[in-house]
């Protein structure tokens, strides 16, 4: 894998990589080349305190693909507003991060203001309608979660329907959830699939099978509306906010200060983790003082 870089993000260069042989062709590069581009590959996984360390960090990572390259830069912050031809208004629940897709008859939005609540509505073309598309009675609902929250993280296409994703981690507290969306009767319902063990962070639709990473791991959704926990990792406080998979079937995910991989092996999945080279881990006894990499 060669690294270039681009404004102040990295292009890693997938797949067949960047660098040519002697005879003009591509050949691939290898994961360990993301060391001079100013990452780390760690010999393990953060401990507890190098994580405590990490949660006090200001370096969010976001991972995106571009022409078969994985673009690692860092996260944007702000508030995300999906555009819309009208105004949706204001008021108890259509504040904060908004998220639009364009349907048959209008606009379903969702609004996600983190502990201040959520919800998703449905707009008529030009706005002046709107109604509330609440849970049913039937979501199910896991013993430890204290919210059942209703905050829209976003949409997706698969197997032909409109999947949204609701959820909330705040403070010791996580809900997630995936619905499937139908419109009935003139009416838009969401119909559950599953209770996540945390809000659904990053998401991506590969193999026929939507994959989905939370704060306690990574979930896949597979035809006829299967939902397994495929790996536990604990990513509390690490805050995952995009997820890609390349063509050999690794998944990666932007966190705070790390990057992490997750390789398909037989029946589970391996982790790897990297950290900025300036600074592969933090030195406890003195606040939290970064340590850089020798040599």
């Amino acid at each position: 894998m060669l690294v270039a870089h681009i404004g102040r993000g990295l292009v890693l260069c997938l797949l067949l990589s960047c660098s040519p042989n002697p005879d003009g062709a591509s050949v691939p590069v290898a994961l360990d080349a993301l060391k001079p581009s100013g990452w780390s590959e760690l010999p393990q996984a953060p401990s507890e305190d190098q994580l405590r360390c990490a949660w006090q960090r200001t370096d969010f990572w976001s991972i995106s693909l571009a022409e078969g390259a994985l673009v690692v830069e860092p996260r944007p912050s702000g508030v995300v507003r999906d555009p819309l031809p009208f105004s949706p208004g204001t008021g108890p629940d259509r504040v904060g991060h908004r998220h639009a897709l364009e349907v048959r008859d209008g606009f379903l939005v969702g609004f996600n203001a983190g502990e201040f609540g959520g919800g998703l509505w449905w707009f008529s073309p030009n706005g002046t309608r709107s109604t509330r598309v609440s849970l049913p009675e039937s979501t199910p609902v896991r013993k430890d979660d204290p919210f059942r929250a209703e905050n829209v993280r976003g949409f997706v296409s698969f197997e032909g329907e409109i999947l949204v994703f609701m959820g909330l981690d705040h403070l010791l507290g996580r809900s997630g959830h995936v619905f499937r969306l139908l419109r009935t009767a003139g009416e838009w319902s969401l119909v559950p699939i599953a209770a996540f063990d945390a809000s659904p962070a990053a998401w991506v639709v590969e193999d026929n099978q939507v994959f989905v990473v939370t704060q306690g791991g990574l979930w896949t959704i597979r035809e006829s509306w299967q939902v397994e926990h495929v790996h536990s990792v604990d990513l509390g406080g690490l805050v995952p906010a995009s997820l890609v998979r390349d063509a050999e079937g690794v998944l990666y995910t932007g966190l705070r200060h790390y990057l992490l991989s997750l390789r398909p092996e037989q029946d589970y999945w391996t982790e790897r983790w990297y950290a900025p080279r300036e600074c592969v881990r933090f030195r406890v006894e003195n606040d939290c003082e970064c340590v850089p990499e020798e040599g």
